[in-house]
């Protein structure tokens, strides 16, 4: 009978799937007389589970080491660890789901960040050209909304540095006293945006200068005129 309890013992266990050190040990209870047929074999279920309960806590691991890398949040991943939970052998297909779902958030996100970069770029004064050229570069590349930031910030410097120098041209071309002009550019450096009102300003200034030029000629000329007795 023992030879017979062995061999049904062999059997279950290698139903089980059991690793064979792990057969080996229990085996060799058996033969030792270290438990009987059934509590082996309650033995060998128990390892059994152990085994299964492991490689699913170590694959469930995995799995959350995954989602997380992809970008999904808390509430995200905690939903597909729960589906692996009731559904162990579903792993490639909840990984299936997660990418849809971590592309179609990022998407999403990339949208909201364009969009707030087109009403940026809008606030901060970047014309049409500007702002279609920075869109399309950074439409398709993978960079942080504060970053596009950044780069219309350039953009806008550049272009502020480039009005400045024509603005400080069209005042050199006025009859202005450096002092005038120092104090306009000192407007414009405060506010770029209103630069037609400043040009405006230094032409009714120059204007003003030339009638007040040509009131003190005449009143210098009627008086060296009174001084004749004419």
């Amino acid at each position: 009978w023992k030879a017979k309890d062995r061999n049904e013992l062999n059997k279950f266990m290698a139903n089980l799937n059991l690793p064979g050190n792990t057969k080996l040990a229990i085996l060799k209870n058996f033969d030792n007389g270290v438990g009987t047929l059934n509590n082996l074999k309650g033995r060998s279920q128990g390892e059994a589970k152990r085994i299964s309960d492991e490689k699913k806590a170590a694959k469930r691991a995995e799995l959350s080491n995954y989602l997380e890398k992809i970008g999904l949040n808390p509430t995200n991943r905690n939903g597909f660890l729960q589906r692996y939970d009731n559904a162990p052998n579903t792993m490639n297909a909840i990984k299936q789901n997660a990418n849809t779902m971590a592309n179609s958030i990022k998407k999403a996100k990339r949208n909201a960040n364009l969009d707030e970069f087109g009403k940026y770029m809008s606030r901060i004064g970047l014309n049409n050209t500007n702002k279609n050229a920075l869109m399309q570069s950074l439409s398709n590349t993978n960079v942080s909304l504060e970053n596009m930031k950044a780069r219309a910030n350039g953009v806008l410097k550049n272009r502020i540095a480039e009005k400045r120098t024509e603005f400080s041209k069209f005042l050199g071309g006025l009859e202005l006293s450096n002092a005038n002009k120092n104090s306009i550019l000192k407007q414009f450096d405060n506010d770029s945006s209103n630069i037609a009102n400043l040009e405006k300003r230094a032409t009714n200034l120059v204007n003003q200068r030339k009638r007040e030029k040509r009131t003190a000629n005449r009143n210098s000329l009627s008086n060296y005129v009174k001084t004749l007795n004419l």
